[in-house]
């Protein structure tokens, strides 16, 4: 089932308003003014940070003692910058030397979740989260954010209850919303799941997230029609985002009109060259077609986003197989072969 992950942008934009951290579009860069003098206060220090001066202003937090808000909002301002500007083992640093200075400091955790999360280390992340919200127990964000990760681990009670205490925080959290009626749909309560979805689209009728949600409830219900018009309602209000497109592909394959699949599918790798589900659709797609090299191509895709993927290796096995290429294509089952047995542990669970 879609799940509708963690979304970074709308999560992290509450703690954007750090003393106006919205406005530094290009701090990132490490500008600093010809003939500037370092910082002497804090609100120098935020004034140089604001104007593109980041080396300064993490120069003054590196000298300045103490743990004040102002001093702790500075470093974490310093570390999302950095963060947004691609410098993320640096951005952690920060966050952990902040946190080493106060550990009550609720943005610091939630940050460094977010970060972690980005970077795959889900554990990580949602044992920062759980910092976040002990410091903090009113930060919705936070809460849904642990809600996401804790349903990434599988721990869909820890979840649930996430999702729920966020909404109890702030009644308007759609993604909270969303989540939790996607959640309720894999559990099987279809019904509770409508009555949350049905709110959604009365309030937000161009939400192109619930509208998606919608269709995976009339899917798990086997409204087929319903099913396709609320994917092609989404993609139809937000048509710069993949996940549409790569859904309306999926339920193209399903009955098997390819080339209506194929389309949907390569639109939304055009959108999202990243997307997995897309890629290993695409490659089947080629491999329905006897075209070995392009199913190849978009296994090894897969394979560059995910070295571990079961699926990438089978397909890529089978397209190596179908070129003659033997050896490789032995090698790459051998591969598969171990990752099922590693995957299965000790107690049989996949």
């Amino acid at each position: 089932m879609w799940g509708l992950g963690v979304d970074f942008e709308a999560m992290g934009e509450d703690w954007r308003a750090l003393r106006g951290l919205a406005a530094l579009q290009d701090a990132s860069h490490g500008h600093v003014a010809e003939g500037a003098s370092p910082p002497d206060t804090v609100d120098e220090a935020w004034q140089r940070l604001r104007e593109g001066d980041l080396e300064q202003a993490l120069a003054f937090w590196s000298a300045a003692g103490g743990d004040d808000s102002d001093l702790m909002g500075l470093g974490l301002a310093c570390a999302l910058t950095l963060q947004e500007g691609g410098r993320a083992a640096e951005a952690r640093d920060l966050y952990v030397q902040v946190l080493e200075r106060d550990r009550r400091v609720a943005r610091g955790w939630y940050l460094l979740g977010l970060l972690q999360a980005e970077e795959g280390h889900v554990a990580e992340a949602v044992e920062a989260l759980q910092e976040a919200v002990s410091c903090e127990p009113g930060a919705a964000p936070a809460w849904s954010a642990l809600g996401q990760l804790r349903w990434q681990l599988g721990d869909r009670a820890g979840a649930r209850g996430a999702f729920e205490t966020a909404i109890g925080l702030q009644a308007d959290d759609a993604l909270s919303r969303q989540s939790l009626a996607l959640l309720m749909l894999q559990e099987g309560h279809l019904v509770e799941a409508r009555v949350l979805l049905e709110a959604l689209v009365a309030e937000a009728p161009e939400d192109a997230r619930t509208w998606l949600c919608v269709g995976q409830l009339e899917s798990a219900s086997g409204d087929w029609s319903a099913t396709v018009q609320a994917h092609e309602r989404a993609a139809e209000l937000q048509p710069e985002w993949a996940e549409p497109w790569v859904q309306l592909g999926m339920l193209a394959w399903n009955i098997g009109q390819i080339e209506a699949a194929e389309a949907s599918l390569r639109l939304g790798t055009a959108l999202d060259p990243h997307h997995l589900e897309a890629h290993r659709l695409l490659a089947l797609v080629a491999h329905r077609r006897d075209d070995a090299v392009e199913s190849q191509r978009h296994a090894d895709l897969m394979l560059m986003e995910a070295p571990d993927s079961e699926d990438a290796v089978l397909l890529r096995a089978a397209a190596l197989a179908r070129q003659d290429r033997v050896e490789e294509a032995s090698l790459s089952l051998d591969r598969w072969m171990s990752l099922m047995t590693a995957g299965s542990g000790p107690s049989g669970e996949a």
